[in-house]
């Protein structure tokens, strides 16, 4: 299957995306680097990163607990997870919509598992640095039970530096096949809504910023089980 990317276009308007790039902003106490979770200190999961990976996290947050950056659910911060409800309810509840239209199944929240939340870059990036070739289907670390086909990543561009966000992927979820595929780049739009399949290769695109510039994306994923779509980070 091709690297089919979706869109929902004027998904949200120029004025609900600079409310929330605001909030995102207003709460940078909030905002946790990524070196400061679990991911950076793990020998298990350390093993599996490269040298590309350590140095483009210099300038990585989250606002929100991924499930990428934890080793188990525990690790959550709900009393996050609260406030992020609370300031961004209305755009959850236009995300469960949105997804509840393109996959045609009833969507909702996992229970146990962080909503989706931001990922933000601030400070200086050199765009030579490569973010690290990955797939979405971390949630088969916490849970076996579901079909990694049925995986679907998403994501709304918020803030972006002068030098465009955006993806680069190949057509392939298959490693061997990958190492001799060259790659393609997606350009993020604002105010729209990126859907993708999560079992296919990707990585963010390089990309330069300055002092004072942020990267700034509401992501997360779903996967289709037993008729419903189901939403986490």
């Amino acid at each position: 299957m091709l690297f089919d990317i979706r869109r929902v276009e004027n998904w949200i308007t120029d004025d609900e995306r600079e409310k929330v790039r605001l909030q995102v902003h207003a709460m940078r106490e909030q905002w946790r680097h990524i070196k400061t979770f679990p991911i950076a200190s793990d020998p298990s999961l350390r093993k599996l990163q490269d040298s590309d990976l350590v140095r483009s996290a210099e300038n990585q947050y989250f606002l929100g607990d991924s499930l990428y950056v934890i080793t188990n659910l525990d690790q959550i911060d709900w009393n996050l997870q609260v406030r992020l409800r609370h300031e961004f309810s209305w755009l959850q509840d236009r995300l469960l919509k949105s997804i509840e239209d393109i996959s045609g199944h009833p969507a909702r929240f996992m229970d146990n598992i962080a909503r989706p939340g931001f990922h933000v870059f601030h400070g200086k990036q050199d765009h030579r640095t490569p973010f690290q070739w990955h797939v979405d289907t971390t949630i088969n670390r916490f849970d076996r039970q579901y079909d990694m086909e049925q995986i679907y990543s998403f994501l709304s561009l918020i803030e972006s530096p002068d030098d465009f966000a955006g993806l680069e992927y190949k057509n392939t979820g298959d490693w061997a096949e990958a190492d001799e595929m060259e790659f393609d780049v997606f350009k993020y739009e604002p105010n729209q809504l990126f859907m993708w399949k999560g079992d296919k290769i990707h990585r963010m695109k390089r990309f330069r910023m300055t002092e004072g510039e942020s990267r700034i994306t509401l992501q997360g994923h779903f996967i289709i089980h037993r008729g419903e779509a189901l939403v986490h980070w």
